[in-house]
């Protein structure tokens, strides 16, 4: 196909988009879904583009994604650019208007921004740390990470369930007290936390399950853990040795809701914490369910991880 027979069909796709009020044109980018199905779909590429990341001076460490363009990418420099190609587009042009037209309504709309960031006063750190912190993650991070945590987990790749990857804080607990003022001091690492199951659950979680969460369920889970990965220069690995649910219980406190414990019966504590709340509250459930139904604790009659700690679950 030419150059000039792809731009015209590439022309007729968006024309009609344009009369269908077709959302996706403005706000999706196209190049980065397609990119994310090709690294699914062919394992060499997503190995070469991997290497060339890791390799390449040139990329600086830095995925393909980021080289691609997004709709409303540096909309700072839109009438920049239009002033340019009005600049070099001949007077007898049919665009040439177009053009001019393009860039004034570009600058009515930066002066709408610049307004209402005006009136909106400056943006606090913790805002910026909660915004961060909420980011999606893409769905080549989740395979990435969780790669990286069945290998450390050494399970088979064919028997693992991945039911929750969360990006939380997280920072190891040397006693066994964490109140809300403490935990201003302690010092969190960011963290991708992976929850794999060998074998699948046979309920979901949902939002409504805090009080049915404090009984036991039936399941065909054999094995549960929370892998912590750490990224580090463009690459992932292991934070801590995983944490293996059936040896662990989770315990939280009253007065903290953005932040939980999960300890190791046989090793140490860490406390997780959150600024999405949602986020948060879905890995804590899944977790407390996952400890609920393995932990060999319960099996001994009238069993108690330890009589000094309330709230515990």
């Amino acid at each position: 196909m030419s150059t000039h027979s792809l731009s015209k069909k590439l022309q007729g796709a968006v024309d009609i988009a344009v009369k269908k009020g077709d959302e996706n044109l403005r706000t999706m980018s196209i190049a980065a879904v397609l990119l994310e199905q090709l690294e699914r779909e062919k394992e060499l590429l997503r190995i070469f583009l991997k290497v060339s990341q890791d390799e390449n001076p040139v990329l600086r460490r830095m995925p393909l994604t980021s080289f691609l363009m997004v709709p409303v990418q540096r909309i700072m420099r839109y009438p920049l650019l239009l002033e340019r190609l009005y600049k070099f587009t001949s007077g007898d042009h049919t665009d040439k208007s177009s053009l001019m037209e393009a860039k004034l309504k570009i600058e009515d709309i930066l002066d709408h921004i610049n307004s209402k960031t005006k009136h909106s006063g400056t943006v606090k750190l913790k805002r910026k740390i909660s915004e961060n912190m909420s980011q999606r993650i893409s769905i080549t991070e989740k395979i990435e990470v969780n790669k990286v945590a069945i290998d450390i987990l050494g399970w088979n790749r064919k028997e693992v369930c991945d039911i929750i990857i969360s990006r939380l804080q997280v920072a190891p607990l040397s006693d066994q007290t964490w109140a809300a003022k403490r935990l201003k001091t302690m010092k969190f690492s960011t963290v991708h936390c992976v929850l794999l199951t060998l074998g699948q659950s046979d309920t979901d979680i949902t939002d409504n399950d805090e009080d049915n969460l404090l009984f036991a369920r039936k399941s065909k889970v054999i094995q549960a853990a929370v892998v912590l990965i750490k990224e580090k220069n463009g690459k992932y690995q292991t934070f801590r040795e995983p944490f293996i649910l059936n040896r662990c219980v989770v315990s939280i406190e009253p007065d903290v809701e953005n932040a939980f414990e999960l300890s190791d019966l046989s090793r140490d504590s860490y406390v997780f914490k959150g600024e999405d709340l949602k986020e948060l509250k879905s890995f804590l459930q899944t977790v407390k369910q996952q400890t609920l139904n393995l932990a060999s604790w319960r099996k001994r009659r009238n069993a108690l991880p330890n009589i000094m700690i309330k709230h515990m679950v």
